[in-house]
C-alpha cells in the first residue's frame, strides 16, 4: 500500500519520534548552557576570592609604606613574604608569579614561587606587558589556563592616600585542584539538574501533548468525514438526474482508482483521482432536464450546450479549496490524446494524467451499463470498443494495463448495487484520505 497521510500514525510514530529529537537537543543545549553559566559563576567566585587576597596584601603594603617609608615593591613584598611564611596554604589556591610595573607600565620586579615549576614558560606565556592599568579602587581579572593549569590573573594598582597610582601589582594565582575539580563538580550537577527538569517537563508534557493531537486528529476525520459525505451528495444529486441511481458515480471511482494504484499514483494524485470521478458530471447540473435527459441523439446545438457542463463542472470545484484538486479530472475527462476532445482540444501528455486515467474508467462503464438511450455491452465487446480507441481516444499505455484489470473490476463491481458499491467506496476512501479502517459511518452517510 502506498504512503498514507494518515494523522494517527503521525502520532504514534513522528510524534513520539521528533519530541525525543526535541527532547535531546533541549537536554544537550540546556545542560551545555547550564554547565557553561555555572563554571562562569564558579569561576567569578574563585577570581573573587583571589581579588580579594590580593587587595588585603595591597592593603598591608599601603600600611607598611605609610609606616615605614618603604616603596611600593618592597613593602608589597614584605607584606607578600610575611603571609607567605605565618599563613597555612589556602584550599583554593595560591600566587604563584608576581610581577611588578611602574604606573606608566614599565617592569620593576617579579617574583615566583620556589615549587612553581617552568615559571619562566608561563612568564613568556604571560608576556612582558601590563595587561590592564585599572584607576584607583579598580581591578582587573581573567581566568586563564597555562600549561596544564587553571590560574587567576589579576591586576590591582597601589595608591597612596590622595589615591595616586604609586605601582601595579600582576599576579597569577592558581586553583588548586580541590578548587578546579569543585567548580566542575558544580558545573555537572547544574547541568544535570536543568537536564532532568528538562525530561520530566518533557514527561509530564507528552501525555497532554499526545491527548490534544488525537482531539485534534478526531476533528480533523470527522471533518474529512463531513467532506465526503458532502462529495458523495453532490455527486449522487446530479447522478439522479442524469440516470435512475448513483452507481455510475460508484463504480467509475472505484474502476478509476483501481487503475491509479495500478499505475503507481502517489496517494495526492489519488485522491485527487477520487474527487475528480465522483464529481466528473457535476457541472450538468446546470444543463436542461429536456438535453440532459433526452433518450436518442442530441442535435448540434443542444451537444454544444451539453458540453458546457465541463466550464459548470470547473466552476464548482473551484469555489471550494478542498475539491480544487479535482478539477483536472472535471476539466480534462473528455479531452482525447489525439486532440479531438473537448473543451480545449489537448493532445497526449498535455492532458492531466489522472483525467487519462478516468477517460478510460468513464468510457468502460459507459459501454457495460445500460443508459436511456442504449442497452448495456456485453464485457468482450466493450473491451474490443476500448482497444479501437487506443491511440486516438486514450492514453495506449494506460488502457494497456486496464484491460488486464477490466474483467476481475467488472466482475466485482459492474452487477452490484449500490449499497454494495457504497461500502467498497467507502473502503477506498479509508485508504487515500487517511481514515484509520475503525470508523463505522459510510463516506455516504
Amino acid at each position: 500500500m502506498p504512503h498514507l497521510d494518515d494523522p494517527r500514525r503521525w502520532i504514534h510514530r513522528q510524534l513520539p519520534l521528533r519530541l525525543g529529537i526535541a527532547t535531546l537537543i533541549l537536554l544537550l543545549g540546556g545542560g551545555a548552557l547550564s554547565y557553561r553559566f555555572e563554571t562562569l559563576a564558579q569561576t567569578q567566585a574563585l577570581l573573587g576570592d583571589a581579588r580579594t587576597q590580593l587587595a588585603t596584601l595591597v592593603a598591608e603594603a599601603g600600611l607598611r609604606m605609610r609606616a615605614r617609608g618603604e616603596d611600593a615593591p618592597s613593602a608589597f613584598f614584605a607584606a607578600f613574604e610575611r603571609r607567605t611564611r605565618t599563613a597555612a596554604p589556602g584550599p583554593l589556591g595560591r600566587f604563584v608569579l608576581v610581577r611588578f610595573f611602574s604606573p606608566d607600565g614599565k617592569a620593576l620586579r617579579a617574583y615566583a614561587d620556589p615549587e612553581l615549576k617552568q615559571a619562566d614558560r608561563l612568564a613568556r606565556e604571560l608576556g612582558p606587558d601590563l595587561p590592564a592599568r585599572p584607576g584607583a579602587g579598580g581591578a582587573w581579572t581573567r581566568d586563564r589556563r597555562l600549561g596544564d593549569g587553571e590560574f587567576a590573573h589579576l591586576v590591582l594598582p597601589i595608591v597612596d592616600p590622595s589615591h595616586r597610582v604609586l605601582a601595579y601589582v600582576d599576579a597569577l594565582y592558581r586553583f588548586s585542584p580541590l578548587a578546579a575539580g569543585r567548580r566542575r563538580t558544580a558545573a555537572f550537577q547544574g547541568a544535570l539538574v536543568v537536564a532532568l527538569a528538562i525530561l520530566v517537563t518533557v514527561l509530564v508534557l507528552y501525555p497532554l501533548v499526545r491527548h490534544l493531537v488525537s482531539r485534534l486528529e478526531a476533528f480533523s476525520g470527522e471533518l474529512l468525514d463531513a467532506n465526503l459525505a458532502t462529495l458523495v451528495t453532490l455527486g449522487a444529486a446530479i447522478a439522479k438526474r442524469d440516470s435512475d441511481t448513483d452507481a455510475h458515480n460508484y463504480r467509475v471511482t472505484l474502476y478509476a482508482l483501481s487503475l491509479g494504484e495500478a499505475l503507481g499514483l502517489p496517494a495526492d494524485r489519488m485522491r485527487a483521482l477520487a474527487k475528480g470521478a465522483f464529481l466528473h458530471d457535476v457541472g450538468k447540473i446546470a444543463i436542461p432536464d429536456r438535453i440532459l435527459l433526452k433518450p436518442g441523439r442530441l442535435d448540434a446545438d443542444e451537444f454544444a450546450l451539453m458540453r458546457t457542463h465541463v466550464q459548470h463542472g470547473l466552476d464548482i470545484v473551484s469555489s471550494s479549496p478542498w475539491l480544487e484538486d479535482a478539477a483536472a479530472v472535471v476539466g480534462g475527462h473528455h479531452e482525447k490524446v489525439s486532440g479531438g476532445g473537448y473543451p480545449a482540444g489537448l493532445k497526449g501528455e498535455a492532458i492531466p494524467l489522472v483525467a487519462r486515467i478516468f477517460a478510460i474508467a468513464d468510457v468502460f462503464d459507459a459501454l457495460t451499463s445500460e443508459r436511456p438511450y442504449k442497452e448495456a455491452f456485453p464485457l468482450e465487446k466493450a473491451l474490443d470498443i476500448l482497444r479501437e480507441g487506443a491511440g486516438s481516444h486514450f492514453d495506449a499505455q494506460i488502457l494497456e494495463p486496464f484491460l488486464e484489470l477490466a474483467p476481475r473490476l467488472y466482475e466485482r463491481y459492474g452487477r452490484r448495487d449500490d449499497a454494495g458499491l457504497r461500502e467498497a467506496l467507502r473502503r477506498e476512501a479509508m485508504r487515500w484520505f487517511g481514515h484509520d479502517g475503525k470508523r463505522d459511518r459510510p463516506a455516504s452517510s
